[in-house]
């Protein structure tokens, strides 16, 4: 089966799409992009087919995805193939893969491979400073190799492996309980844990 692949992405500073690239590139068929950071193209209605893949990358905001409106209203799957990429400033990727798998999955996507990458801090150009550098773009053409790897023979959907559950965010959490008990929570060990650099989260058979 041929398979197109698309590049999806929110980059605001330029290191997400950097990273997307680089996984789409060491995939056959590369087709189009669609750059998720222009309003105009997060208005629009772009689906995708079970013969399709995308490979959908966002930064890491606070340890979630970015709360933009509307970021991913406009993409729908249908048992489409996906691999995601969060994106972070050296800090901690808490939740932000499992969110991204949540969120696509309800959109019809089937995430079969993840990365978390390293790219400048948003606050601060001094924190991982230099990256992407040359590793870690073959990190990504490594994780772009295998994920095409896995789509040319038969693939058996499964339940996300990533971790579990997705904390609420700040906003939700504190409708949902009172700042005393977000701090029994927190005391109790309700943490999602964070994923060491440039680890790879594979589906299995």
């Amino acid at each position: 089966m041929h398979r197109c692949t698309t590049a999806l992405y929110f980059s605001p500073t330029g290191g997400t799409r950097t990273y997307v690239r680089a996984v789409a590139a060491a995939m056959p068929h590369m087709g189009g992009e669609v750059d998720l950071t222009r309003p105009e193209e997060r208005r629009k209605v772009h689906m995708f087919g079970a013969d399709d893949v995308v490979v959908l990358g966002v930064p890491v905001y606070y340890g979630r995805v970015p709360e933009v409106p509307g970021l991913l209203d406009g993409l729908q799957g249908e048992e489409t193939p996906a691999v995601l990429l969060a994106v972070y400033g050296n800090r901690l990727i808490d939740d932000a893969l499992a969110e991204l798998s949540d969120l696509c999955a309800a959109r019809g996507f089937r995430p079969l491979a993840a990365g978390a990458f390293v790219a400048p801090h948003t606050f601060s150009a001094k924190v991982a400073m230099g990256r992407p550098n040359a590793g870690d773009l073959a990190a990504a053409a490594e994780l772009g190799r295998r994920a095409a790897e896995k789509l040319s023979g038969p693939v058996r959907w499964r339940p996300s492996i990533l971790p579990r559950p997705v904390r609420p965010t700040v906003r939700s959490a504190s409708a949902a309980w009172p700042v005393s008990g977000l701090a029994r929570r927190a005391a109790d060990g309700w943490k999602a844990p964070p994923l060491p650099l440039q680890r790879l989260i594979w589906r299995r058979h």
